[in-house]
């Protein structure tokens, strides 16, 4: 197949993935569609066995597997950065190797919607989230809606789970500063949000899993506050600085810091949980603001109220 006959670039990046990656791949593979796609799969020098599992089954799939390894770690941002270039497609599918795909026909809605609505730049959908330590289903995060939406609501929440996003190639930006971030995939849509609309479909697409060696779930709260802090602190210097752009990014940070500090409370942090309220009442000025941090007592309120 040559670069112009492929739709869809499946970008599948992977490292440790043992337990998980077969199962990723196969998901892939399982896809029904008319589309021209292909299966591109960046093994970033795995000592645990994926590396041995991708090369078997990309083996019996040729057609479509192509896999690219390492002889030396190179981190995730490199290894995403040589699998993109990689790609061959006009549309990139993102699905790291601890996730699946649930929905046969994802390509297909997805690269379908692309075609037809040439100002939308990616597409989402749902998500079930799954906890490895239990075998089970922990829930869902899915829109209550379909919708297209811009730049100032992907600024104030990030809908989007990865594994469920199909986007046109080029506006997968890799700008040089995303790479010191360890919050990759929410910056990207927002930077893709510049150059036109996203789309999110309330179905369920995919499966994301929640164990210990996710390169974001196994974090604290606290961790993944301060790393938000340090996305939003990035985006702020790319991004326009009108009024619009400048309130929906104020917004997007204090909704996930309360989030994220009200999560410490819910796995019985109190202490990590006082300091984050004190933060965040100490930093926030404007008024309208300041009736959002009502939120941050909603914990305790219903802990009082059992």
């Amino acid at each position: 197949m040559t670069q112009g006959s492929i739709a869809v670039s499946v970008h599948m990046i992977t490292y440790n993935h043992a337990a998980f990656i077969r199962q990723a791949m196969e998901s892939v593979l399982a896809q029904q569609t008319s589309h021209e796609w292909e299966l591109v799969v960046g093994d970033d020098c795995s000592t645990d066995g994926t590396a041995e599992i991708v090369k078997e089954v990309a083996a019996r799939y040729p057609r479509f597997v192509r896999v690219l390894h390492s002889d030396h770690n190179l981190g995730m941002h490199r290894n995403s950065q040589r699998t993109v270039a990689a790609c061959r497609g006009r549309y990139l599918a993102l699905l790291e190797g601890d996730d699946f795909w649930i929905d046969a026909a994802k390509i297909q809605k997805q690269a379908d919607y692309l075609d037809r609505n040439p100002e939308v730049m990616l597409t989402g959908a749902g998500v079930l989230l799954r906890q490895e330590s239990g075998n089970k289903i922990a829930g869902r995060w899915t829109a209550e809606a379909e919708a297209v939406r811009g730049l100032q609501e992907i600024l104030r929440s990030n809908f989007l789970p990865n594994c469920t996003v199909m986007i046109r190639r080029e506006a997968y930006f890799d700008h040089p500063t995303l790479a010191s971030l360890a919050l990759g995939d929410w910056p990207r849509w927002i930077l893709a949000a510049t150059k036109g609309r996203i789309h999110v479909s309330p179905e369920i697409m995919a499966t994301y899993r929640l164990h210990s060696g996710g390169v974001w779930s196994h974090r604290s709260p606290a961790d993944r506050k301060a790393r938000v802090e340090e996305m939003f602190a990035v985006v702020r210097e790319l991004l326009p600085r009108d009024p619009a752009t400048v309130a929906a990014i104020a917004d997007g940070l204090l909704h996930t810091q309360i989030s994220l500090v009200n999560e410490m409370f819910e796995r019985r942090m109190p202490a990590d949980w006082l300091r984050g309220v004190f933060s965040l009442v100490r930093s926030t000025r404007s008024l309208r603001q300041i009736r959002d941090l009502a939120g941050l007592i909603s914990p305790l309120r219903n802990y009082l109220l059992r």
